[in-house]
């Protein structure tokens, strides 16, 4: 049971890294774009 959280929470932990850098990467493009 353990076990099985501890994975739960680095699955979630890394798909909360990803979404968040995908985010920041947009923001990113879209402050490129009203620059350019």
């Amino acid at each position: 049971m353990a076990r099985k959280t501890e994975n739960c929470g680095k699955f979630r932990n890394l798909h909360f890294r990803t979404t968040w850098n995908m985010t920041r990467n947009l923001k990113i493009t879209e402050n490129e774009k009203y620059t350019l």
